[in-house]
């Protein structure tokens, strides 16, 4: 006798039943693959504020108000200042460079890439509105007393109609506190701001001239290379070399150290005209 068909019925149980058991360990794992990612994408850090951001909301504040407007710094440094050790820390991937004295902000430097043009118009990249500027030329436009700051200034880079740094000094200004021959007593404009003769171009040799935020040029078309920063009288370079460093910043935003002794004695040049001439400050970098 043949044995009795199973029913259509258990026929389907049967199917059920081995496709649960083929089907379950993967409905599973996509599940738990699901939970693994949300938990990833929430342990992600939120993303990192960027230009152009509110330069007075830091202004006053310590290292740890900074960061939770700003992120962590991702470099630190002391830089010599107000006959002083002043901390120093970069921001927003080294696009604001922020200085603490008497442990709140009081200096901020922004490096903003070249989008924004050399206007009174790009102080918004720091949340200030333009204003009448103090002085202004072909190298720096200057405000004083601008929305309570002691001082706001603009540079340009290679390009000359880009924005290359802002620099704001809240209360301090740097060389507070000695005699600057470059200034001119009761007016707002420093000597090396006066305009230049236009038929004339004003240049020196480097060497002497070092200070820190004079623009430097090279050779004899004057090409643009970058800001003097400050410098180390022994520098030790990755290499193990140790010489007098000068630290310079290009215009692209990326810094190196040169040999100071090798500027002083070559064919590098600054503009007689440059406004931190006047202004004679020195930042001695300890790295």
């Amino acid at each position: 006798m043949f044995a009795e068909r199973p029913s259509t019925r258990r026929k389907g149980i049967m199917l059920a039943a081995v496709l649960g058991a083929f089907l379950l360990p993967v409905v599973v794992e996509a599940h738990a693959m699901a939970v693994v990612l949300q938990e990833d994408a929430s342990a992600q850090p939120p993303q990192q504020p960027r230009l152009p951001f509110n330069a007075k909301s830091i202004l006053g504040k310590d290292a740890e108000g900074v960061a939770a407007e700003l992120g962590s710094p991702v470099e630190e440094e002391t830089i010599r200042g107000l006959g002083q050790d002043l901390p120093r820390k970069y921001y927003l991937d080294g696009q604001v460079e922020v200085t603490f004295i008497n442990g709140v902000v009081d200096w901020i430097s922004v490096h903003p890439d070249s989008s924004y043009s050399y206007l009174p118009s790009a102080l918004r990249i720091v949340g200030l509105s333009p204003g009448s500027p103090s002085f202004r030329n072909e190298h720096v436009i200057r405000w004083k007393g601008h929305e309570g700051l002691a001082e706001v200034s603009m540079f340009p880079g290679a390009e000359r109609d880009k924005v290359s740094r802002i620099t704001i000094y809240a209360t301090h200004l740097p060389g507070e506190g000695r005699v600057h021959v470059g200034y001119i007593a009761n007016s707002v404009l420093h000597a090396s701001e006066q305009p230049p003769n236009s038929n004339e171009e004003c240049w020196k040799k480097a060497g002497g001239n070092l200070w820190a935020g004079v623009m430097l040029y090279y050779g004899p078309s004057r090409m643009v290379v970058g800001t003097v920063l400050g410098g180390n009288e022994r520098y030790r370079s990755p290499s193990g070399d140790t010489f007098r460093g000068l630290k310079i910043r290009y215009p692209s935003g990326s810094e190196e150290w040169k040999d100071r002794n090798a500027v002083n004695l070559g064919p590098w040049y600054i503009r007689c005209d440059d406004p931190a001439l006047a202004r004679m400050e020195w930042y001695t970098i300890q790295r």
